[in-house]
């Protein structure tokens, strides 16, 4: 009789879930460890809720144009953000129960808490209580992605100066705010703002938003930015910012200064990396904490991938 191998997943989004249902439809007894919410960040605090608003945002714009069609709508398109918020709760509350269930179907075994390298056939769970235990495995997949990072001149505190994860629950339409950084994130949350009636300004240190983008991308987002009455501020970075009663005024590197209810810290992303066990077992890494793997996405450890 052969004993199925036993996988351990660490993370639950959409890299380490979608591994656990194929692993353990290939026939393999898995595991899988996360130490906050299934399906990670993309379903809880990003793609999903920013996308599930957008699409509210992109109804109340098609309702407005709608006399057209026949449509008769008595007085303003207004949006109530609580509501709109409430619902993306819940549409990301049945995705979580979904990924939940579906892991039920495949037996596959979650476990609450941060998982560890000991070795690559062992990993160290320090569960959700503060206990410990660990678990043997015939082969570990890292699935741990990314998180905000933390940049000292923007300290976040989730009134004035939010990541996406807090300006996706704001309850009440800001003014106006300042949005740092014009990378696919900026320029997504700028199109949400601003289609729910606030005033943005968008701050890249680079010479045009999404930088790392093809031409016609950056001249297509730049075009639907500026339709929107989205200020750009190009080459240019905030150098200072201070609280002030109406939210924050950020100083530009020219001088000039920009006074908003909120600004939103949209630089990027940070590796989860940095406290996987990597360098006990021997886990090569790049220069930026990203781990190193061959064409079958295995590591420089046998067995960990």
């Amino acid at each position: 009789m052969t004993t199925s191998p036993h996988i351990v997943i660490i993370g639950s989004g959409p890299g380490g879930y979608v591994a656990a249902i194929r692993a353990a439809q290939l026939g393999a007894t898995v595991t899988i460890l996360e130490e906050q919410v299934l399906g990670g960040v993309c379903l809880n605090w990003g793609c999903i809720p920013s996308k599930t608003l957008l699409g509210f945002i992109d109804l109340g714009e098609r309702v407005r144009h709608a006399q057209p069609f026949g449509l008769n709508i008595e007085g303003p398109v207004t949006y109530d953000l609580a509501r709109m918020v409430a619902r993306k709760e819940e549409v990301v509350h049945g995705l979580v129960k979904g990924i939940g269930t579906l892991l039920k179907q495949w037996k596959i075994t979650h476990v609450p808490g941060r998982g560890e390298l000991v070795s690559n056939r062992q990993v160290r769970i320090t569960h959700l209580d503060g206990s410990s235990s660990t678990l043997d495995a015939d082969a570990i997949i890292l699935a741990t992605g990314s998180s905000w990072p933390q940049l000292p001149q923007f300290p976040i505190d989730g009134q004035r100066v939010l990541t996406s994860k807090e300006a996706l629950d704001l309850t009440e339409i800001p003014r106006s705010v300042v949005i740092v950084g014009g990378g696919v994130e900026g320029c997504e949350f700028a199109c949400l703002l601003s289609g729910l009636g606030s005033e943005v300004s968008v701050v890249e240190m680079m010479s045009s938003v999404l930088p790392l983008e093809d031409e016609d991308t950056i001249s297509t987002m730049t075009r639907e930015l500026k339709k929107r009455k989205i200020q750009l501020y190009l080459n240019t970075q905030i150098t200072k910012w201070v609280a002030v009663d109406e939210g924050v005024r950020a100083t530009l590197a020219s001088g000039e200064e920009l006074v908003a209810v909120h600004m939103l810290v949209s630089v990027g992303r940070r590796l989860n990396s940095g406290q996987l066990g990597l360098d006990q077992v021997g886990v090569e890494v790049g220069p930026k904490g990203e781990i190193l793997v061959n064409e079958k996405m295995e590591t420089s450890v046998p067995g960990i991938y």
